[in-house]
């Protein structure tokens, strides 16, 4: 796999929402609780409300408005009326119009991709420190993780609970094998949420996922997963800040 690029974030979002056989991740701004910017579920609210202060109401505000922002432009779908389910490991999937599915209705269906057919849009998000990223696919389930660059002082007993041994192969060949830890993390974490599994779920089948490692800020680290078709065009990467949000 190329070492990691810095990724130069789209601005210009003309054609962001046609639609386009890729995958397109978005960097979420951390923006401020707006009342008359209310376009949260009551259950969002009831959530960012156990928040008192700081960073983590932030993220958790941030992603919520931009997450519905970005998903109402690929649905047509107003971002106030967009509702939510999720799988039985957790994983959040859009609900097409109409449906009225729930955690437990939804659980005759056998897999997430019938489940997220439904509404054909694909998403997943990340967080690490100050930093959100938003993965959107029409065609593929999509995972991503991202990670802010620092010392994790039980690398080595969480690599060996997680990681297949292919994987601590390459991270005890490594020179920095504590470095090395992050960039398989990442990739690792974001297989695992496009599948839906969780971190301690089955490992899905790695010869069917395309994992893309990027830059997304200075001291981040970030890796996509996604299934290619033979008409996927590749990766965009925009700028949630220059959405308009209202």
């Amino acid at each position: 796999m190329p070492e990691p690029e810095i990724i130069n974030w789209e601005i210009e979002l003309d054609s962001a929402f046609a639609h386009h056989e890729t995958v397109d991740v978005w960097k979420i701004p951390l923006i401020e609780f707006n009342s008359n910017r209310n376009i949260l579920s009551d259950d969002e609210m009831t959530r960012l409300g156990k928040f008192q202060s700081g960073i983590s109401r932030s993220v958790f505000y941030s992603s919520r408005v931009y997450l519905r922002t970005i998903l109402s432009e690929y649905s047509n779908i107003a971002p106030e009326e967009l509702r939510f389910s999720k799988q039985e490991s957790g994983k959040p999937f859009l609900i097409k119009p109409g449906q009225n599915w729930d955690r437990t209705s939804a659980q005759d269906r056998t897999s997430a991709e019938d489940r997220n057919q439904e509404s054909h849009i694909e998403f997943n998000l990340s967080h690490s420190g100050e930093l959100v990223l938003l993965a959107v696919s029409r065609f593929s389930s999509v995972g991503i993780d991202v990670e802010k660059n620092r010392f994790i002082k039980n690398w080595e007993s969480i690599a060996r609970k997680v990681f297949s041994e292919t994987q601590l192969a390459k991270l005890y060949d490594a020179n920095v094998p504590e470095e090395k830890f992050t960039e398989l993390w990442t990739e690792f974490e974001a297989s695992q949420k496009l599948c839906g599994n969780g971190v301690f779920g089955k490992k899905p089948d790695m010869d069917s996922i395309k994992l893309e490692r990027f830059i997304p800020l200075k001291d981040y680290l970030a890796c996509l997963a996604y299934k290619t078709t033979p008409d996927s065009s590749g990766v965009r990467f925009f700028d949630g800040g220059s959405l308009e949000i209202g």
